[in-house]
Order: C-alpha cells, then sequence, then structure tokens
C-alpha cells in the first residue's frame, strides 16, 4: 500500500497524513497536495524535507526520507522564505555526517537551522540536535571551523 509519511501545510497550519512509495517522484507529490488543497499553481509552493527544497524530479527515497517522516509544503519565494538549491543538499549531507562522526550524534537526529553563503564563498549551516545547536562553516566542501553556539545567542 505505502509508507506513512506526514506532511504539513503550513499555510493552513494542518497536517497531513499520505501513504506513499518511496519510489514517488516529489513534483508528482507536490501537484496532487496542491490539488487536493484547493491550491492555484504547484510552481507557487515547495516541498521542504528538514529545511531543504526538495527538487521535483527526484523521489522521496533520495532524500532518505522513512515511514513517519514529517515533509513541509510552503508557499515559494515570496514571502521571502530561502531554500537550499538542490546542489547545496549534499554539502549539508556531509556535514551532518561529519558530525555524526565528530560529536557522536545520529544523523537522523541532526536538523539543519540556517545555511548560508557568506562573501568569502564560505557556507556557513547551523544545526540542531537535541538542546544543542553547532555552526559549522565549510570551504571548497570542507569543514573548517564549528563551534556550538549558547541557548542565549539562539534566541536573540
Amino acid at each position: 500500500m505505502g509508507n506513512k509519511i506526514l506532511i504539513r501545510d503550513v499555510k493552513r497550519e494542518e497536517v497531513i497524513e499520505a501513504r506513499l512509495r518511496f519510489e514517488c517522484e516529489i513534483g508528482s507529490l507536490k501537484k496532487k497536495l496542491v490539488e487536493y488543497l484547493g491550491c492555484e499553481m504547484s510552481e507557487d509552493y515547495t516541498l521542504n524535507y528538514k529545511g531543504m527544497k526538495m527538487s521535483e524530479e527526484k523521489n522521496l527515497d533520495f532524500y532518505g526520507i522513512e515511514e513517519h517522516d514529517l515533509l513541509v509544503l510552503e508557499e515559494n519565494l515570496k514571502k521571502g522564505k530561502k531554500y537550499l538549491l538542490d546542489k547545496d543538499f549534499e554539502l549539508v549531507e556531509s556535514a551532518q555526517e561529519w558530525l555524526e562522526e565528530n560529536i557522536g550524534v545520529s544523523k537522523s537526529m541532526i536538523e539543519l537551522l540556517k545555511y548560508r553563503r557568506t562573501d568569502d564563498k564560505k557556507r556557513e549551516m547551523i544545526f540542531e540536535f537535541g538542546d544543542k545547536t553547532v555552526k559549522l562553516i565549510s570551504s571548497k566542501d570542507k569543514i573548517e571551523d564549528y563551534g556550538f553556539i549558547s541557548s542565549e545567542k539562539r534566541r536573540g
């Protein structure tokens, strides 16, 4: 029948339970969701997983989605939200693997909170796991620096 996946519609603050096959293409899933919700154009929405925009040509399995995972349907950049480009997905994945190896926390528990390109062409990534937040700086696909962020800084 399919695997249970949860999809949160941010605009309507609603969670939809869907049974999907992991081979399901993201573009097809997004189109069906938008139609189900009665929205005008699927191009006005993005489907995201752990803060990353999902490519419409890829399938659920590509992103390592497992049963009971949560996908987020959001309106596109019109609201000023920024998402990862597809080419940056691999860098985030390798950063999560680096954290798993060096910090000792399971990759599945690490969530990307922020990703940005700095003026000097580096990548700044902020991840959260449990009650900890860590900032990584990457240059030329290598972790250059990292540090934990205190809870006071996260709020401010």
